[in-house]
C-alpha cells in the first residue's frame, strides 16, 4: 500500500522519530514538544491549536507565530471595551500523520477587549 493511500486512511507515515512508532500518543507528544521549544525562542511568540483540527489526512496542529513588534491596533472602541487589532505572522500547521509542516499564511486579523481598572476610593 502506498504511503499517500495510508495517509489518506488516517494512518501515520513517515521513516523519522516520532512518526515511525506509529503512535498517537508519541507523535502528539513530540508536537506539543516542538511547541513549548518554539516559545521558547526569544523575542517571538507561539500559539497553538490542539483541538480544533483532528481527523484523516486532515489531522494537524496549528501554530500561529509572530513577532510582538508586529501587533499593531486597527479600531479601539472604548465605549465596548472592544480592540480590533492585526497581527502580521505566520501559521504552520504540522501533521499528527507525516512529518510535515505546511499551509503557510502570512497574516491574521483578531479581535479582543481592552479591559480597564478604575481606581475607587
Amino acid at each position: 500500500m502506498s504511503n499517500l493511500h495510508c495517509f489518506t486512511k488516517g494512518e501515520i507515515i513517515g521513516e523519522s522519530y516520532p512518526y515511525d512508532t506509529k503512535d498517537g500518543k508519541e507523535v502528539e507528544a513530540y508536537i506539543k514538544q516542538l511547541y513549548y521549544r518554539m516559545k521558547r525562542i526569544p523575542n517571538m511568540l507561539c500559539e497553538a491549536e490542539f483541538d480544533h483540527f483532528g481527523s484523516c489526512y486532515a489531522s494537524f496542529v496549528e501554530f500561529f507565530c509572530y513577532r510582538r513588534e508586529d501587533v499593531r491596533i486597527i479600531k479601539k472602541k472604548e465605549k465596548y471595551g472592544i480592540l480590533e487589532y492585526e497581527i502580521k505572522g505566520i501559521l504552520i500547521n504540522v501533521s499528527h500523520l507525516s512529518p510535515s509542516f505546511f499551509d503557510l499564511r502570512p497574516r491574521f486579523l483578531g479581535f479582543g477587549l481592552v479591559f480597564s481598572c478604575l481606581d475607587g476610593a
